[in-house]
């Protein structure tokens, strides 16, 4: 954030400065500042096409989706090459409920980019859908170059589906030593271990999730919740 808004007390006129403040502004929710500078942006350039996928990323955000579908479509006016434009475009299909759209869509970009975030986000879709062998050999394929938290995450979540527990609870453990201060991958193992009555063990997991952010009262009601189907009332 520093340097974007270094560049653009320097050269207001900085599309690249301002889209990319805009960018930052989107994924903290701060809408209002989001508009500002994605629409400072298009003024000073009209033709920088990553201006119109964090807008693209706003709309989507507020569920206004034909909105979305419009900053996308400007996106591939303006980069017609590029694998992101049909990418996006398949995620709006997937919120949107039209599981073929954005089947055809993640095959165009996948056709142009094979790249990792494609392939998993199509993974997210076909898991979604049910299709867990598919959704697994595109999230192993994402994974040989990406090694983000979430991907693995998304990993585990079609390991459990799919029946292999202690494959999906021995990734969650090697993310949770990578991880120190992600409660995710412990929450996620508390959860398989709840679903295989090992109660002690998901009790176990949400407690290191407690001890990551002891101030959040979900994780308190959840392991209450283990607590007593475990037959421990008084603990719960």
């Amino acid at each position: 954030r520093a340097g974007f808004a270094r560049a653009r007390r320097e050269s207001p006129a900085d599309a690249v400065a301002r889209a990319g403040l805009g960018e930052l502004a989107v994924l903290a929710g701060d809408r209002e500042a989001a508009e500002a500078e994605l629409s400072a942006a298009e003024r000073c350039d009209p033709r920088y096409p990553w201006t119109f996928v964090y807008r693209a990323a706003l709309r989507f955000s507020a569920g206004d989706l034909p909105a979305a579908e419009k900053e996308l479509g400007r996106f591939t006016d303006l980069s017609p090459g590029s694998a992101v434009g049909p990418a996006l475009l398949g995620a709006v299909a997937a919120a949107r409920g039209d599981a073929e759209e954005a089947e055809r869509r993640f095959g165009g970009a996948i056709e142009r980019d094979a790249s990792s975030w494609v392939l998993a986000l199509r993974g997210r879709l076909r898991s979604a859908r049910g299709q867990l062998d598919l959704a697994r050999a595109d999230l192993d394929l994402a994974a040989k170059g990406e090694r983000a938290p979430w991907l693995r995450l998304e990993r585990a979540d079609v390991l459990n589906r799919r029946g292999f527990f202690s494959r999906a609870l021995a990734l969650l453990k090697r993310l949770a030593v990578e991880f120190p201060r992600n409660p995710e991958p412990r929450l996620r193992a508390a959860a398989i271990h709840l679903e295989q009555a090992q109660y002690a063990r998901a009790a176990e997991r949400m407690t290191q999730a407690l001890r990551i952010n002891p101030r959040e009262p979900a994780y308190y009601f959840r392991r209450a919740e283990i607590r007593f189907v475990e037959g421990r009332p008084a603990a719960a």
